[in-house]
């Protein structure tokens, strides 16, 4: 047959974009890498970044701390003694920690805090009794908890010296409750029906009666999704069981996973540092880095690993984890603007002359965080 230019002009069209797509698939990844960035470890759970600060749990009972700028870090140990310690979250200058308990008890978990700003922090334990604590989540001055194998989310009064645990949602039938994230008012969670059957849900925490609603299940790819974190507009998925990570983007109404990066041994948690995500290979004793990866957040700012620090403070603020100067105003609980200013990442915010209470940072994305002025 006789092909006509059209036809002609179509097919080396389509063998150009073949080469393209060759091309990108063989160099493209290149611009990404995968290495080990801390190896040697026991068993690592979860991580927490706190300005520079990258902490992370082991299960054998110790909580190390690590410079995130360095490239060979050396890691500081935090706290040991800990039965097994997996969920880490700092709120303000405390650092929460879930302890899982022994596999023997299913209600001998525990939660401790440590106040970083002390010269010699330590842990100070503030509920126990509870079962197997994996993920914490501190929103609005409450510390929210699942309990694996109690299948069980609960919540705590941060603001009370001895708080009472409070349920927030309850299962049935033997379901395990793993990984929390909040975006706005509503709380994430990964839910184990059984071995093989795994369903994210998620909660409107306002209504003192909350719907689970359906968002995904092992029908989209994943096989046994351990940890959630909220990355810019996505939430990233560790998959434990299939060693890989995935996000999917909260915008969408009918979101699809999207593969990250596989052969992660026993993926259990990640955390994105400017443009670089460290990811948790239990299974390999290791915590490794994937560096110059699309996030899918604004270059300019990080607002989902931005930190201010020290909260609550007497003299000023610090806001890290920014890689260019930014504006910033501050206003009090009436919405009034009360300054604003310009600043470098990590230089110190002057609020000496504030008068003691609550007061909003605001930055020009929109990022915005309560802090107090003691």
């Amino acid at each position: 047959h006789v092909r006509s230019r059209r036809q002609r002009q179509m097919c080396i069209r389509d063998r150009y974009l073949c080469v393209l797509v060759l091309i990108f698939n063989i160099y493209g990844s290149h611009s990404q890498t995968i290495s080990d960035y801390i190896v040697g470890l026991s068993t690592p759970q979860s991580l927490e970044l706190n300005g520079t600060d990258l902490y992370f749990s082991e299960f054998n009972g110790n909580v190390y701390t690590v410079d995130i700028t360095k490239n060979n870090p050396v890691p500081s140990l935090l706290a040991s003694g800990i039965t097994s310690p997996t969920g880490l979250e700092i709120y303000g200058t405390e650092l929460f920690i879930g302890d899982y308990g022994s596999g023997t008890s299913p209600s001998n978990g525990k939660i401790f805090k440590m106040d970083l700003s002390a010269t010699n922090p330590s842990l100070v334990e503030i509920v126990s009794g509870i079962a197997n604590p994996s993920t914490l989540l501190a929103h609005q001055d409450f510390l929210y908890y699942s309990e694996v194998n109690n299948g069980s989310i609960s919540k705590i009064n941060l603001s009370l010296s001895n708080p009472i645990p409070a349920p927030v949602v309850t299962t049935t039938n033997g379901h395990r409750i793993y990984g929390l994230e909040i975006v706005g008012n509503e709380l994430y969670y990964i839910q184990a029906n059984s071995d093989n059957d795994y369903t994210i849900y998620k909660i409107n925490i306002t209504n003192s009666s909350p719907t689970p609603v359906f968002v995904m299940n092992y029908n989209y790819g994943f096989t046994g999704p351990h940890r959630l974190r909220k990355i810019g507009n996505y939430m990233y998925v560790s998959d434990i069981i299939a060693d890989k990570v995935f996000r999917f983007n909260l915008t969408d109404n009918d979101p699809s996973l999207e593969l990250i990066i596989s052969n992660i041994d026993g993926a259990s948690d990640c955390m994105p540092y400017l443009d670089d995500l460290y990811i948790v290979e239990s299974a390999a004793n290791k915590i490794s880095k994937l560096s110059n990866y699309n996030l899918g957040v604004d270059k300019y700012l990080l607002s989902d690993s931005i930190k201010l620090y020290p909260n609550p403070s007497n003299n000023h603020i610090i806001v890290s984890n920014i890689k260019e100067p930014f504006e910033f105003k501050i206003f009090n609980p009436l919405a009034q603007l009360i300054f604003q200013g310009k600043s470098e990442p990590n230089q110190k915010i002057n609020i000496s002359r504030l008068k003691q209470g609550a007061y909003y940072l605001v930055l020009k994305n929109g990022y915005t965080k309560k802090f107090i002025k003691n």
